[in-house]
């Protein structure tokens, strides 16, 4: 997988999201404890100092890493969880915001709602009605989410689909507040949401 962000950190960023998605939509599964999951929507960050100061990501030590789940510490009905692209000195993660379970073809669209299935299928709960009573038995559920993704089996693993006629649609990230911080309208509405058009 490295390979497929090795040009994400040079000038074209932008560009490279474009072509990351696709590969991921088309090419990568989610596997959870046996479980299959393919990708329906992403959303990139990504903080560069010197190319691409983009003020709407996290910066937060796990985005520096590469090919890890960085859980947002967030309550149970915000945030999600990212696959991150970093590469040590710049911060990268990509929100997955949409996953379909291959096993009935349910869709589970919205970061939280996201991370709610992530969250009942790694601790193979049979149902996760209410995730905020899920994550109240923990003090810090963020942590504790954090802790079993990394010692589970949950990656993006190669997929052998064939899947041509896939429609990937580009528009503006969802839920950002306007900031007042250098570079951070130019940002603000970027295409970095990609969602596969149903």
């Amino acid at each position: 997988m490295r390979s497929l962000f090795k040009n994400v950190h040079l000038e074209n960023s932008e560009i490279e999201f474009n072509k990351i998605a696709k590969v991921l939509f088309t090419n990568y599964e989610l596997v959870i404890n046996q479980n299959k999951y393919n990708l329906t929507e992403i959303e990139f960050y990504y903080f560069n100092t010197k190319i691409h100061k983009d003020v709407y990501t996290h910066l937060h030590c796990m985005q520096l890493e590469f090919n890890k789940f960085y859980v947002h510490e967030k309550s149970a009905n915000r945030g999600g969880i990212d696959l991150t692209f970093g590469d040590g000195n710049n911060f990268g993660g990509i929100l997955i915001r949409g996953i379909q379970r291959q096993s009935d073809n349910t869709i589970i669209s919205g970061p939280a709602k996201v991370r709610g299935e992530i969250t009942k299928t790694l601790f193979e709960l049979n149902e996760l009605k209410d995730d905020e009573k899920f994550y109240k038995i923990y003090n810090e559920p963020h942590e504790i989410l954090q802790e079993k993704i990394n010692s589970s089996n949950m990656e993006f693993k190669p997929n052998n689909k064939d899947v041509k006629d896939l429609k990937i649609i580009a528009t503006k990230r969802i839920g950002l507040r306007e900031k007042i911080l250098c570079d951070a309208d130019k940002f603000l509405n970027r295409k970095y949401r990609f969602k596969i058009e149903t």
